[in-house]
């Protein structure tokens, strides 16, 4: 089941980069709307190559002014954290408490 979901986000940001590459013509998003398209690739992101695609679609945005400024410094944190918890290794053993 998780090589299916990897597989389906890999395909995703594939088709994503490819519709980028197609289109000769400038993309007209919102920041908004790039921000919350890029903001769910990192959060479904398993690997490092999912985000450095991430990063490859930020890079092709050119945006201007104080909320696009906003959003990449969002994005930045977003990137950094899950490249954290990704290195984690996450522990096998969870401890239980019981409530009193």
């Amino acid at each position: 089941m998780k090589n299916l979901l990897t597989r389906i986000i890999s395909y995703l940001f594939e088709s994503i980069s490819l519709w980028f590459e197609q289109d000769k013509e400038p993309v007209e998003l919102s920041v908004k709307e790039f921000e919350s398209m890029l903001l769910k690739g990192i959060a479904e992101s398993r690997n490092d190559f999912q985000i450095d695609n991430c990063i490859d679609l930020i890079k092709r945005y050119k945006g201007e002014g104080a909320e696009y400024e906003a959003a990449i410094a969002r994005l930045d944190r977003a990137i950094i954290l899950k490249r954290y918890l990704i290195s984690t290794p996450v522990k096998a053993s969870v401890k239980r408490y019981q409530l009193s």
